[in-house]
């Protein structure tokens, strides 16, 4: 005895596989409704301190320069203003007018929160655009030595419709290292 074997070529009885029972599905009212990109976000366990983990600053650029041998990189130089160095309580005494803290007319010049970043926005600017333009920087990054140099923050840019980058920048002119929020 020959057993035949129904396959879809030869056959058009062939049931359809059973479905799985699903439990039906929950529709949320429009308003309620979440974009596939909130979902990603909200997949990926970021959360709203995860967010303010990062410290984004306005930086003025000084200086921005082609990068030897790299041909998306820029390296800036960016002030984020006043340089935030730790109180130093003083004890003891006096020894010398050395020691002597300066009057206020012998005030010592400012020190600066000055950072080399790089940056991959060579094929969208020319350097000489972007200096004196004030731009927020992720400023907490861990520094990264890119193509021999250390990179000690990151501009923040949009992408634009053609694939390019758009730096941002203050509506108004605002103290270097003013922080976003």
């Amino acid at each position: 005895m020959q057993t035949k074997i129904t396959t879809p070529e030869n056959s058009s009885e062939i049931a359809p596989p059973k479905a799985e029972e699903q439990p039906p599905q929950r529709v949320l009212p429009f308003s309620k409704q979440i974009t596939a990109k909130e979902n990603l976000v909200a997949q990926s366990g970021a959360t709203i301190d995860d967010f303010h983990k990062i410290e984004m600053k306005i930086g003025t650029i000084l200086v921005a320069e082609y990068v030897e041998g790299a041909d998306k990189l820029l390296r800036l130089e960016v002030d984020f203003g006043p340089a935030e160095i730790p109180a130093i309580e003083f004890t003891g005494s006096l020894n010398s007018e050395e020691d002597a803290p300066a009057s206020p007319k012998e005030k010592e010049p400012e020190d600066r929160d000055v950072r080399q970043i790089l940056s991959g926005i060579r094929e969208y600017y020319e350097p000489a655009e972007l200096i004196g333009k004030q731009c927020p920087f992720i400023t907490n990054l861990e520094p990264r030595k890119i193509r021999g140099l250390m990179s000690n923050g990151m501009i923040l840019a949009v992408g634009s419709v053609n694939g390019g980058a758009v730096i941002l920048h203050p509506e108004k002119d605002v103290p270097p290292g003013s922080k976003l929020r």
